[in-house]
């Protein structure tokens, strides 16, 4: 149901409403969200409008509604336009702009230009450009003219490329010589940011009187200052007045409209502010302390003019040094306030400054003044909604008289419906008996034919009985013949089942007898076996002792020959710890098949160990078991091993290359850490995690290639691989771990995919020439304390980030 001139002031709809029953009046309630327009009516105005009226005047409520929705709009009009006209001054008051936004948003909640322009006075530099870049122009081009205008004239460096990316998109919607002379005014404004001339347009939250001798300390301040964690807006002249062009003519101007427009001063009291050849002494305090007398001229002395009355004001002191001439007028014009010497006790002076109260420094006269205009307003709105009630009066009065003339007519058609009701209950009647005394005959016929159906049903079922009982006789005749056959049949085949069970039982005692004395047999020559076994066993192992060999239950403990090469006999079932610790003559080991485990630092140490052959009976290369091996130049892990244990290979510093084979499931921290000569690696598919500084100080390793089995790559897995060029992250890893690419400084480009899930601290520290590419749908929920920071504390600013489809 469209209502003409009524709008939802949620969703816009002008054309879906309903209208919701009340206990004492109508409402209308928006179809497309719901939301009930009569909220805000207060029930004692429903008592005072029906008051009188006549109980059928429920439907005023549909037009109380529409007097209050357009009350609505034109309150929103009025402070819409409000806002207008405060955007367009020549002087924004950011504070009154953000009181007006405030108010359109309680009225029309979502308003873009209320949004706008409440970011653009109330948050940060940084706030407001992202806010530019997500400007829909499409969705609001009826003013983004408007929108441009605003951020030209207070245009900061940290707007020019969101602003020039919102004119491009603006392109499409604009005319031809609007679109020119946004451009146009938006360059000029643009170079004089970046020639760093401003102006200021907008209001800040703190003014700063200083002395130039004193500017480094100025610029640190205003950067703490206006840092996300303080939040505060600053006038600083040297930075925010105009410089060049009417520097002369408009300096002193705006610099009373600044000091007008900020809520605290703040002077940065030192030896060289604190003089009357300093501006921030002679000028701008004096201007403050003039305009703040001349509004109050009923006190005779600065002295006498209570705080409530004062701007609000800190002296940040830098040093004590004593400055007869200017210490007195400092003192009265700070009276009763202490000076503030650090960040903390000025961080929380301001935030006492920002939350003091407003109300104290109202005037009684501006009250008053307030008071009787809200005094006028409610008597007019008072004689409008009296002759608005009279007018709806007359018009119910002539709707009550319109209802009576339709309940009339409408009790005669009640009239002739009863009659016509009547009429047809009678024929309706005898239509009834009709139909009964057909029923009835119909049942009659029924039942004489039911009873004829039922006698030639029983002479059936008689003769139908007698057949059955002469079929059952010879069926039992039948049945007690094929029990006789059935019975001889089976004494029959029972006496056959007992002859074939006799003869089973004599041929399986005979095969029992002969399985007797088979597993006899077998049984001498097996223990005669065992017996020469058990003699050679002890001959071999009596050899290998003699060779050297410290052998314990098929462990290898010790070998303690002088040899240059080693053939470990076949007697050895496990090399265990620490086998030929730091043996520095052996050169060449054969490992038997059947040896299972290599011991942990079996072979450490072994310096002149050149080649070593593993068996394909090995499954465990245990923790340090060749390290320092500096001599071993090549090494082959057979498909039989699934686990490398912590610094396997650590410090081989000759091992140009290795095949690490599909079985390997497990590779331990450190396994091939310090391999300085390895180049390259393949590493298989059924590896899940790489240990923690796996291939760390490789120097001379290129590339890795990283299977899609790896989930997890662990801290400092690469770390200090300097000469590493590429490396490529399969998607099935959820998890960079800390340092994991430490120092891999010829590292130039490493593609992030969109399975992980976490970058751990310093994964990239020091890698001065890469560029990282995350995935667009990439859900790292983590980035471990900045990433991409060096050790000794500064921003890598050859480290780039951005996201790649």
């Amino acid at each position: 149901m469209a209502i003409k001139g009524i709008q939802c002031p949620i969703c816009g709809n002008t054309e879906m409403f309903e209208r919701v029953q009340l206990t004492q009046c109508e409402e209308l309630r928006c179809g497309c969200c719901d939301t009930t327009l009569t909220e805000r009516l207060a029930k004692n105005e429903y008592q005072k409008i029906i008051s009188g009226i006549e109980a059928g005047v429920r439907s005023m409520g549909a037009l109380v509604t529409e007097a209050l929705v357009k009350e609505k709009f034109e309150l929103f009009a009025n402070r819409r336009a409000a806002l207008v006209k405060a955007v367009k001054a020549d002087y924004v008051d950011s504070k009154e702009i953000v009181r007006l936004c405030n108010l359109i948003l309680d009225v029309r909640p979502g308003d873009f230009l209320a949004e706008f322009f409440k970011v653009a006075n109330s948050s940060t530099y940084r706030e407001v450009a992202e806010y530019i870049s997500g400007i829909d122009e499409e969705e609001n081009a009826a003013y983004m003219e408007l929108v441009l205008d605003f951020i030209t004239r207070s245009l900061r460096v940290e707007y020019i490329n969101p602003t020039a990316a919102l004119l491009e998109r603006c392109s499409n919607i604009f005319a031809p010589e609007v679109k020119q002379k946004c451009y146009t005014r938006f360059e000029a404004e643009a170079g004089l940011v970046k020639a760093g001339i401003y102006e200021t347009g907008i209001s800040r939250d703190v003014f700063l009187a200083y002395s130039g001798k004193d500017m480094k300390v100025v610029k640190n301040l205003v950067d703490f200052l206006e840092s996300d964690e303080i939040g505060l807006t600053c006038f600083a002249a040297y930075r925010n007045l105009q410089h060049g062009r009417d520097a002369v003519a408009n300096y002193e101007k705006a610099l009373r409209e600044a000091m007008d427009n900020c809520s605290i001063f703040l002077f940065v009291s030192s030896v060289n502010s604190r003089s009357f050849s300093c501006d921030a002494f002679k000028v701008e305090m004096a201007y403050i302390r003039n305009s703040e007398m001349n509004k109050h001229p009923e006190c005779r002395n600065y002295a006498q003019l209570p705080d409530k009355y004062k701007k609000l004001r800190v002296e940040y002191r830098l040093d004590n040094k004593p400055t007869p001439l200017a210490d007195r007028n400092v003192r009265e014009f700070f009276a009763g306030l202490t000076y503030v010497e650090d960040y903390a006790q000025l961080t929380e002076r301001l935030a006492e400054c920002m939350y003091r109260p407003f109300e104290d420094y109202e005037e009684v006269d501006s009250q008053n003044e307030v008071k009787r205009q809200a005094d006028e307003i409610a008597k007019l709105k008072a004689e409008l909604e009296a002759q608005k009630m009279a007018d709806e009066i007359a018009r119910l009065r002539a709707e009550l008289e319109a209802n009576a003339k339709a309940t009339e007519e409408a009790k005669r058609k009640a009239e002739d419906e009863a009659r016509l009701k009547a009429e047809a209950e009678a024929k309706m009647k005898s239509e009834l008996e009709a139909k009964i005394k057909a029923d009835y005959e119909a049942k009659f016929n029924a039942e004489l034919e039911a009873k004829r159906r039922a006698e030639a049903e029983v002479k059936s079922r008689a003769e139908e009985e007698a057949k059955r009982q002469a079929e059952a006789e010879a069926k039992r005749r039948a049945e007690e013949e094929a029990k006789r056959k059935a019975e001889a049949e089976a004494k029959r085949k029972a006496e056959e089942e007992a002859k074939r069970k006799a003869e089973a039982e004599a041929k399986r005692k005979a095969e029992d007898e002969a399985k007797r004395k088979a597993e006899a047999e077998t049984k001498r020559k097996a223990e005669e076996e065992a017996k020469r076994k058990a003699t050679e066993y002890e001959t071999k192992l009596q050899n290998a002792r003699e060779q050297g060999f410290e052998i314990e239950n098929g462990v290898l403990v010790k070998y303690n020959g002088s040899a240059t090469e080693a053939l470990i006999p076949d007697v050895v079932t496990s090399i265990g710890e620490k086998a030929f610790w730091e043996n520095h003559n052996i050169q060449k080991v054969v490992i038997p098949n059947g040896v299972t485990t290599i011991g942990d630092g079996a072979f450490a140490g072994c310096w002149s160990l050149r080649r070593i052959t593993i068996p394909n009976s090995v499954t465990t290369i245990g923790s340090s078991a060749f390290s320092v091996c500096v001599n071993l130049t090549s090494i082959t892990i057979p498909d039989s091993v699934t686990t490398i244990g912590e610094s396997a290979f650590s410090r081989c510093s000759n091992l140009t290359n290795i095949t690490i084979p599909d079985s390997v499931k497990t590779i331990g921290d450190y396994a091939f850490c310090d391999c300085s000569s390895l180049t390259s690696i393949t590493i298989p598919d059924s590896v899940i995690t790489i240990g923690t500084s796996a291939f760390s100080n490789c120097y001379n390793l290129t590339s890795v290639t990283i299977p899609d089995s790896v989930t997890t790559i662990g801290a400092f897995v690469f770390g200090d691989c300097r000469n590493l060029i590429s490396i490529t992250i399969p998607n099935s890893v959820t998890e960079i771990c800390n340092y994991a690419f430490w120092f891999c400084t010829s590292l130039r480009e490493i593609n992030i995919p969109s399975s992980v899930m976490r970058v751990g601290y310093h994964a990239f520290v020091g890698c001065k020439n890469l560029t990282v590419r995350i995935h667009k749908e990439a859900k790292v929920s983590r980035w471990d304390y900045d990433w991409n920071i060096l050790r000794d504390g500064l921003i890598s600013k050859k480290v780039k980030t951005v996201t790649y489809s």
